[in-house]
């Protein structure tokens, strides 16, 4: 089993700081999103949001490679980083696709 030695602890907090960095720019984009309509705003608050899932599940694949000696871990987390994102990209597509068809954005905060 690798010892927790000061490399593993310093890429744990590395990954947690960048985490937290993250969320402060999560809740930003989408005050700023939804006060001025913006799907651009909106979907940079998703991208910011999947980064952070993908950081999340890093740091539950540190976990397991360094406590459980699971060294397939990181590659389930980048096949479930890419399901996320492949499922947001459907979801930022549909909603831009009805836009162009309506022909008028639709208000994000009461959906009609």
């Amino acid at each position: 089993m690798p010892q927790l030695g000061s490399e593993v602890v310093s890429q744990r907090r590395r990954v947690s700081l960048v985490l937290l960095l993250n969320a402060a720019m999560i809740g930003a984009l989408v005050i700023a999103g939804f006060a001025s309509n913006s799907l651009g705003l909106l979907s940079e608050g998703g991208d910011f949001f999947a980064d952070s899932v993908a950081l999340a599940l890093g740091l539950l694949a540190i976990y397991l490679r360094d406590h459980h000696r699971n060294e397939k871990a990181t590659t389930w987390v980048a096949l479930v980083n890419g399901l996320w994102l492949l499922a947001l990209s459907v979801w930022v597509g549909t909603e831009a696709v009805y836009r162009l068809i309506s022909g008028t954005p639709r208000s994000m905060a009461g959906r009609s």
